[in-house]
């Protein structure tokens, strides 16, 4: 369904981000295969290719294992997300722009959806 879809997307921009940031930290506007290799969503594409033939015999295993990764992810994405902010000085007029931006986001949206429906 749409879950796979968004899981997609989020697996190849992860991908593609990691490799476009190793050939920019690399210097030479070339991402060396090995250095690639390393990046994490690359392993667990790997590795989730690998355990797919399996998927079926081990989902029911791996049930509490997926729980708690999910949750994790979860807490360490937005632990990490609130460091990054607190260290990040905001203004009035960053909330000002920020505003203009989702309000103009949320009538586009709302234009399309009425549009198609």
């Amino acid at each position: 369904g749409a879950a796979t879809v968004f899981v997609a997307a989020y697996v190849g921009s992860s991908l593609f981000g990691n490799s476009v940031g190793a050939g920019l930290m690399s210097g030479t506007g070339r991402t060396p295969w090995r250095q690639m290799l390393k990046a994490p969503p690359v392993w667990a594409l790997l590795l989730g290719l690998a355990l797919h033939p399996f998927s079926a015999t081990l989902a029911p295993a791996l049930q509490p294992v997926y729980g708690a990764a999910k949750f994790l992810m979860s807490f360490l994405g937005m632990t990490i997300l609130g460091i990054w902010l607190s260290r990040t000085p905001l203004r009035a007029q960053d909330l000002r722009d920020a505003l203009a931006t989702t309000a103009t986001r949320a009538a586009t949206v709302a234009l399309s959806v009425t549009a198609f429906v």
